[in-house]
């Protein structure tokens, strides 16, 4: 046999017409449905100025919400998110705040709106992993220009089927995206002529942070190729992070991810269409996103150009003590009779070389030292760190 279901709202008539009949008083009424009186008056009350209607159940929510967000700056919101879809509370709240003067909602709540919206897909967290850190071997940037991040975004094909390679780059202090050229491929030429462009419009850094492949490195000594070797020439230091460890470069990559999903899905018609939405999403990148590791400024407002003037050099020099040697287009220089295999990347540049304490010899590329001979063998021995 089923059980009855037995509704409020039919307790409630029950209650009513028991107490309309007149038989019962109003304590014992309360005392056979196990309600209060004040409960009993409170229906009774309703029932006279509403009918059956007033015993239905009625909203709890307060009739007056004062820090409700109001209606407009909710579709402002949801319109703001529509147009920028890859940015999250944070930064849509700092758009609205700047760019239409909103007294736009906290983050929190502006994301439980783009929640209720349908615009936020919940995500599954991640545990966290322990990144080793290598904090005496990568310089931190505390001022603009002092290490710019550079990479190769991985390829993909354009609409047209030619493949794609974004060479990036970035001040590590502002975030500031400097460069981002489509390219046809990692090659040596190419990439030197973008940096020369930056170079002239930017000033030079103090540092360049690369991983360990082409045309970044090479396989001569210190793992230096062309490339760096003309960073080197202008008064660049470089800098290799450890292979197979990204995070080194985490901010350059972290960019990489946001460049991804906002340019290159799907991708554009072709190279010339595909370096224009580049450009578009760097001004906005630069001049329009709000970044959380820069207290919600945008790049722009913390980079500044450098007054580090790029000049074009194409040779080192040195000061008249120290002997001199220029590679020949195979790597090796002559010393001592002995061919020293330094690296195809310094074939026709000059070095110097400077005795040691002992009876070694120091090579250096302007203010690098290279290594020490070792004048057993004829090679060139890699300095320590500590060296």
């Amino acid at each position: 046999m089923p059980w009855n279901e037995v509704r409020p709202v039919d307790e409630r008539g029950r209650f009513v017409s028991e107490f309309l009949l007149g038989d019962r008083t109003m304590s014992e009424l309360c005392r056979v449905f196990g309600i209060s009186r004040k409960t009993g008056y409170k229906w009774l009350s309703r029932f006279a100025s509403c009918g059956v209607s007033g015993l239905a159940e009625r909203s709890r929510a307060p009739l007056h919400r004062p820090n409700v967000t109001p209606r407009e700056v909710m579709d402002a919101l949801v319109e703001e998110r529509l147009r920028r879809p890859h940015w999250g509370p944070k930064k849509l709240v700092k758009a609205l705040r700047r760019d239409r003067g909103l007294d736009a909602p906290a983050p929190s709540t502006a994301g439980s709106i783009l929640k209720r919206e349908g615009l936020i897909a919940p995500r599954r967290r991640r545990r966290p992993v322990t990144v080793r850190s290598w904090p005496n071997s990568l310089t931190v940037a505390s001022r603009p220009n002092q290490v710019w991040a550079t990479d190769f975004k991985g390829q993909f094909r354009t609409g047209d089927g030619k493949k794609c390679y974004p060479l990036t780059v970035s001040d590590l202090c502002s975030r500031y995206v400097l460069g981002c050229d489509a390219l046809s491929g990692p090659r040596h030429e190419p990439t030197r002529e973008s940096f020369e462009r930056l170079f002239s419009a930017h000033g030079l850094p103090e540092v360049i942070r690369v991983d360990n492949g082409t045309p970044f490195s090479g396989r001569g000594v210190l793992g230096l190729s062309r490339l760096s070797v003309f960073w080197l020439l202008q008064g660049v230091s470089v800098e290799f992070i450890q292979p197979g460890k990204p995070q080194q470069n985490g901010c350059h990559e972290r960019m990489h991810r946001t460049l991804k999903a906002e340019t290159t899905r799907p991708p554009a018609a072709n190279m010339a269409a595909q370096q224009d939405r580049f450009e578009a999403w760097r001004e906005e990148f630069n001049h329009a996103r709000p970044h959380e590791g820069l207290s919600m400024r945008c790049p722009a407002d913390v980079y500044e150009p450098s007054k580090r003037v790029y000049e074009g050099r194409e040779d080192f020099s040195y000061p008249p003590d120290m002997e001199t040697r220029r590679p020949r287009a195979n790597g090796c220089m002559k010393w001592q009779r002995k061919d020293v295999y330094v690296g195809d990347a310094f074939a026709w540049i000059t070095l110097g070389i400077r005795p040691t304490a002992g009876d070694g010899w120091l090579v250096y590329a302007g203010d690098t030292a290279l290594g020490e001979i070792d004048t057993a063998t004829g090679g060139l021995r890699p300095l320590s760190p500590k060296e």
